[in-house]
């Protein structure tokens, strides 16, 4: 769902937390549900404001039940496997991808010890004038943020390859990493929420919207929080 956090985007919160609230990190990750939810909240009511359709009666629902054990041990299996091979997949092909365009040169030659002139590094250089006001104008922070549309797992993982063993720590102060944080909870939605969004036959231009939606609150918001902390 845009804007609420999934559970794959607690790797990097931990991070951050330590950098920012290390006495109580789980506060700090409260936080960054409730900003989600809150502002979900606000734009559900929103565009329940500007729409003009008559509401619906609800659909009486059936009688429910409550699960057996074993019922609900065969979904939560099911469900476990599905996650773990989606995901793990997509953090495989994420990680191979940017270790070799991290060891790739712009003349397509392949650099084995990496370096700065390669067509990773180029490609993060693109989006660091759009990050730069948010405190994060590094080109390792870019492109971990650009793998994260694949699976939000996959920043942690791709940061680790393209940083050369730096800690995040180390790149980001207090306040740069609270406006990582905002725009990491708030930003694109990962490439399976947009496909749940289109499986749900969401018309293209609705779920391009929400993307741009996402874009551009979780933007405002980090630079608002860059400002605040600084």
């Amino acid at each position: 769902m845009p804007l609420i956090s999934c559970s794959a985007r607690i790797a990097l919160y931990s991070l951050l937390a330590d950098i920012c609230m290390p006495a109580h990190p789980w506060i700090f990750c409260l936080i960054l549900y409730l900003l989600g939810f809150v502002l979900l909240c606000l734009f559900a009511r929103i565009c329940k404001a500007l729409q003009k359709t008559k509401e619906n009666k609800p659909a009486p629902l059936p009688v429910l039940r409550v699960p057996s054990p074993a019922v609900i041990l065969s979904d939560l299996l099911d469900r476990l496997r599905h996650f773990l091979g989606r995901i793990g997949g997509i953090i495989l092909l994420s990680g191979v991808l940017v270790w070799l365009l991290a060891h790739i040169g712009p003349d397509f030659r392949y650099l084995p010890n990496g370096g700065q002139n390669t067509l990773l590094e180029r490609l993060g250089a693109w989006f660091v004038p759009f990050l730069k006001p948010l405190g994060l104008g590094n080109s390792a922070i870019a492109v971990s943020l650009l793998s994260g549309v694949l699976a939000k797992e996959a920043f942690v993982s791709t940061y680790a390859i393209v940083s050369g063993g730096i800690p995040i720590a180390q790149l980001l102060s207090p306040a740069s990493a609270i406006s990582l944080a905002v725009f990491y909870a708030l930003y694109l939605p990962c490439t399976a929420t947009v496909c749940a969004l289109h499986s749900e036959k969401v018309r293209r231009g609705d779920v391009i919207f929400s993307c741009l939606l996402c874009l551009s609150v979780a933007w405002l918001s980090a630079f608002t929080a860059y400002r605040l902390f600084l």
